[in-house]
């Protein structure tokens, strides 16, 4: 009897096959639990969701940039250098709307857009004050 010789079985990988990582999403670069940031300012995560405290004298505010530099200051802090990029292309006075940070931000939100398809949202929350609400913390949140 003659030996049949049989060529080895080829690995053909077609394309559909071949899977391209997805962009990796945008995760927070403090752990669990209270982290302190500067200045008095603490960021407190749970999950996925983070609330940054910043009931003081220096830093809690009812005007719109002095919130934004509140933000631009500690988004950085909680989620790395892709953050501080993208608030850097964003001009100074367009991250919080002129109007509406004591009203309607704190039920509606904020969008900051990131590099690579992630975005944060954002709410500030208020307590009463003296002459109105005072923003004194935000929540933040990867929501793409």
């Amino acid at each position: 009897m003659a030996a049949v010789s049989v060529a080895p079985e080829s690995t053909v990988v077609s394309v559909a096959s071949v899977t391209t990582p997805p962009v990796p999403e945008l995760a927070p670069a403090i752990g669990e639990g209270r982290t302190s940031l500067r200045d008095g300012i603490v960021a407190e995560r749970s999950g996925e969701e983070i609330t940054v405290h910043f009931d003081t004298p220096l830093a809690r505010t009812r005007r719109p940039e002095k919130f934004e530099g509140v933000l631009r200051a500690t988004l950085p802090q909680i989620f790395g250098a892709s953050i501080d990029s993208a608030l850097a292309t964003m001009p100074v006075g367009t991250l919080v709307p002129p109007h509406g940070l004591t009203t309607d931000l704190p039920t509606q939100g904020l969008y900051v857009p990131v590099p690579g398809g992630s975005t944060l949202r954002v709410w500030p929350e208020t307590r009463a004050g003296e002459d109105g609400p005072l923003v004194v913390r935000y929540r933040v949140l990867v929501v793409s």
